[in-house]
Order: structure tokens, then sequence, then C-alpha cells
């Protein structure tokens, strides 16, 4: 099918497609599409090791579309010229929103609530029983968490990778994400592990050669004809060694360490408090009264007062600075100062 052109010509309508693209790669960074999909792959690893992890059973095949949502919603605005803090605070809004939706159904099912009800009720009933206690062990509530913490795992890695162009800062929440199922389920993840290490190497190598060469552009650096082949293969020979040691070390630890270091921290504050709650002994005073440790209305006396038989008055001995030409030595007044009252 053929269109004619205005001065006469004519072009192919399947060309159009093909413009468009052309416009559009030319208008992403370079480097951008092979660091999404970098990313995209990682947080798909991720997602799909918490499903496997199953926290919630039977309830976590929607994560990895998730975290793909999180990813490519980050990514498309990291590219736009849009404030950083607009597009952090959208993401951030868009996290708790996404989870709601998708832990709601859940909450409805596991709760007798009428199924009229709209949206405001169920997030007073929520408050609810956050406030009480009894949300922590209901499962839609775990649900929401995860899904979460998945969307914010998407959506950081994507916005520190293509924007900040700061990969190690957007690969916290994954990494400890990926971690944590690895300590409590380690069943099936050896496959996941291994697909995140050579995908994190993978993502670091090809931030850095990007960097470099944009680096190089800046200030209208020549790169050599090897230059690149060199830059990668160093880089790959070193990805080689890291994951060789990443494999064949031990693990720094095969438990969880969450539950002891929270129980750790409210055993401490609660022993705190009951330091400053209660009285205790005074250790090195002579008094006979008790101690507190903390803040108190009334302090009581080490002992009963005594009067004392000392003078009340008393003499002081003043010195007057006399300038430098005078030779005679320094003289002295005594002030006599009235007794005090006893």
């Amino acid at each position: 099918m053929q269109s004619a052109s205005p001065s006469g010509g004519h072009f192919e309508l399947t060309a159009v497609p093909a413009m468009a693209w052309q416009r559009t790669r030319a208008g992403i960074p370079a480097g951008a599409l092979w660091s999404s999909l970098i990313v995209f792959l990682l947080v798909l690893t991720i997602a799909r090791s918490t499903v496997a992890a199953s926290w919630v059973p039977g309830l976590l095949d929607s994560l990895p579309m998730v975290a793909l949502a999180g990813a490519v919603t980050m990514g498309v605005l990291a590219l736009t010229p849009l404030p950083w803090w607009l597009s952090v605070l959208a993401g951030l809004l868009a996290g708790p929103a996404v989870a709601g939706l998708i832990a709601a159904p859940i909450f409805r099912a596991d709760n007798v609530i009428d199924p009229t009800a709209t949206g405001t009720n169920l997030i007073n009933a929520w408050l609810t029983k956050v406030s009480d206690g009894s949300a922590f062990g209901d499962r839609a509530f775990v649900l929401f968490l995860i899904t979460w913490l998945m969307w914010v795992t998407g959506a950081w890695l994507s916005w520190c990778v293509l924007r900040w162009r700061q990969p190690m800062i957007g690969l916290v929440p994954g990494t400890a994400a990926l971690a944590t199922n690895v300590l409590n389920f380690p069943g099936d993840q050896n496959g996941y592990t291994l697909s995140f290490i050579v995908l994190t190497f993978a993502l670091l190598l090809w931030s850095n050669y990007t960097g470099s060469i944009a680096k190089a552009v800046r200030v209208n650096m020549k790169l050599m004809g090897d230059a690149r082949w060199d830059f990668w293969e160093t880089g790959v020979v070193a990805m080689a060694g890291l994951l060789l040691l990443a494999i064949m070390l031990p693990p720094l630890s095969n438990q969880d360490r969450t539950l002891t270091i929270q129980s750790s921290l409210f055993s401490s504050w609660a022993q705190l408090q009951e330091q400053l709650n209660h009285p205790s002994s005074a250790g090195q005073g002579t008094g006979t009264a008790g101690g507190t440790t903390g803040f108190s209305l009334s302090v009581g006396l080490g002992g009963p007062l005594k009067t004392s038989k000392n003078p009340g008055g008393r003499r002081i001995t003043k010195k007057k600075v006399l300038p430098r030409r005078q030779h005679h030595g320094d003289r002295e007044r005594l002030l006599d100062l009235p007794d005090l009252p006893r």
C-alpha cells in the first residue's frame, strides 16, 4: 500500500514504524536498552525466588508481574525530564496502591466483611487489625508486605541504574530479599542464586563500561581501536574469578538472624526501661536514702542537716595591679565582710 506525499513522491507506510523506532532509539541514552534488559532479568529472578520460597502458599504467583511493572514504570520515569523527586514520589505512592489491590480480595475472603463494602471500609478494618496486633498473623497482611517489597525491588533498581547510574545502591532491596529467601527456604534456590550472581556481575561490568565511555566522550578523548576489547577482556576475566569465588566459598551464615536481632533489640530496650522506671540502691554514697536512675520530682537527702560552728565571715585578699613604670612593690588591701546570718 502506498500513499502520495505533498512533493509528488511516495513512500511505503511500513517504513513509519521503523522511523518511529529509530527516533525513539536515538532519544534513549547509550547503553540504556542493555541495562534495562539486565535489570528486568534481575528483577524477574528475585521475584521468582520469592515465589519459590512460598511465604504465603498459593498467593504469590503475581509477584513477577508486580516487580516487572515497578521496573518498567520507574524505568520510563527515569528516561523522562521530570524532576527526580516527583518521579520517586510517584513510585512510592504507586507501591502501596498496587499491593493493596492485590491483597484486598484475600483480606475480604479471610475476614467476615460485607462483599459490598467500599475501599474505605476495608482500610479501616485493616487499620483496626494492625492496631490490635492481629494483622501480623494474617496472610493478607503478609501478602501486602511482600508485594510492596517486590514493587520497591523492581522500581528502585530500575531507577538507580537508568537515572542515577548507581547499580550498587539499586541492588540493596533485591539482595536483601533474595538472601532472606535463601536462608529461610534453601530448597530450589540454587538456580536463582546463580542467576542473580551472574546478572549482578554483568550489570556492574556493563555499568562501568558505559560510564567510562560517557566520561571519555565528555572530555573529547578518542579511544583506540583495541581499548574496548581490552576492557571487556579484563572485565570478563575478573567476572569469572569473582563468580568462581562466589560459588566455591562457604556462606557466611546459614541462618536468618533477622528475628534474633529484633528480639535482642526489644530485650535491651525493655531492660533499659526497667532500669529507668524502678529504683535501685545507691552505689558509692554514704547516705541512707534510695537512689533512682532517671527523672524524679523529689530528691532525698543523704542525711539530716547539722549546724556548723564555722564563722560566717571571711577575709579576701585582693591584689592591685600597678603600671610597670612604678617600681615599688604590690600593695594588698583587706576587705572586711560582715558576718553572714546563721
